[in-house]
């Protein structure tokens, strides 16, 4: 966030609305990682206890994060009606902000032993 929103203000863009645009990719995001883990990982556990579709510290999937926060963030902007050149600015900002976003995420796989690779 702190990221997007310096480079907003950089390339002259409103740092109040880029920071409304990180809430609305970070929080559908985490929704969607949550849920693509819970219905396309483990439909099956899913199935049998419902109650984990709450239960968000319970797993989250990186595809379901990007799917989650895509949706959030065309969503707001949509909402905001950005067309043409200030949209595709805005979506700049996000694709610039999320590598180092995602630093924390793959720090967090390998912290937890998610993908250990061959041994």
């Amino acid at each position: 966030a702190w990221i997007l929103g310096k480079r907003a203000e950089k390339q002259g863009l409103d740092a109040a609305l880029a920071n409304r645009l990180v809430t609305w990719v970070v929080l559908p995001g985490f929704i969607g990682a949550h849920l693509v883990d819970r219905f396309i990982y483990f439909p099956e556990q899913t199935l049998a206890n419902p109650i984990t579709i709450i239960k968000f510290w319970e797993g989250i999937s990186s595809f379901g994060g990007f799917l989650g926060g895509a949706i959030g963030g065309f969503w707001f902007l949509r909402r905001e009606k950005l067309r043409g050149a200030e949209l595709m600015r805005y979506l700049d900002l996000v694709a610039y902000a999320l590598p180092f976003g995602w630093i924390f995420g793959r720090i967090g796989c390998f912290v937890a032993f998610d993908h250990p690779g061959i041994e």
